[in-house]
């Protein structure tokens, strides 16, 4: 009889193990199922967010090349102008110089001292070439500042347009000192020598019958 109720009490032990070694495996796998789904939840919000991020990288990168084709552009016509600008000035510089030229060897032949408004002229041509010069270096820069539009720093960028203002507004001031030398130095000269061609005329006698 004490066997029998021992077989027994085995029996339900061995299935109160077997059920509870069950159950517990089914939790584990349950547990498993649902580490299983957030990692691939979890794995598929990454990958949407990366996605998103690459999205608004490209739309950026498009916006910036669109911005820097436009920048460019802008550059190579303001370069153009200032070139067309300097091809001006200094031909209307060059023209002002065959002037005053033919002025001093117009009042030399008839003997006047121009040794004077000769140095001036020397002057006036220094300041010239310094301004032809001084704009080719600025024009240099522009397209320097150009090559920066895309593929560089911004600061870099802004450091070149902001060399080439100063020198702008340095070829500017150029331009004053060269129309007041003239203004002031020049044309004085030249009035003096003619006032002084005046004076040296014969003056003719007068005829009565």
């Amino acid at each position: 009889m004490f066997k029998k109720l021992t077989s027994i009490l085995a029996v339900l032990v061995l299935v109160f193990v077997s059920t509870t070694t069950a159950s517990a495996m089914a939790d584990r796998d349950d547990i498993q199922a649902q580490r299983d789904a957030m990692l691939s939840q979890r794995q598929a919000m990454q990958e949407e967010n990366a996605a998103r991020r690459q999205e608004r990288q490209d739309l950026r990168e498009a916006f910036a090349d669109e911005k820097c084709q436009e920048i460019q552009t802008r550059l190579s016509t303001r370069t153009q102008d200032f070139e067309s600008k300097r091809t001006a000035h200094l031909k209307a510089y060059e023209n002002l110089k065959t002037r005053i030229q033919s002025v001093i060897d117009r009042l030399a032949a008839r003997g006047a001292d121009t040794a004077t408004l000769a140095v001036g002229l020397s002057t006036l041509n220094s300041m010239i070439v310094q301004y032809g010069s001084d704009y080719a270096a600025f024009i240099d820069s522009l397209a320097a500042a150009h090559t920066l539009a895309c593929g560089h720093a911004e600061g870099d960028f802004r450091q070149g347009l902001a060399d080439s203002r100063l020198q702008l507004q340095s070829l500017r001031q150029e331009r004053v000192e060269i129309r007041l030398f003239y203004a002031d130095t020049i044309r004085p000269a030249i009035e003096a020598l003619r006032a002084q061609m005046q004076e040296l005329r014969p003056v003719s006698s007068t005829v009565t019958d």
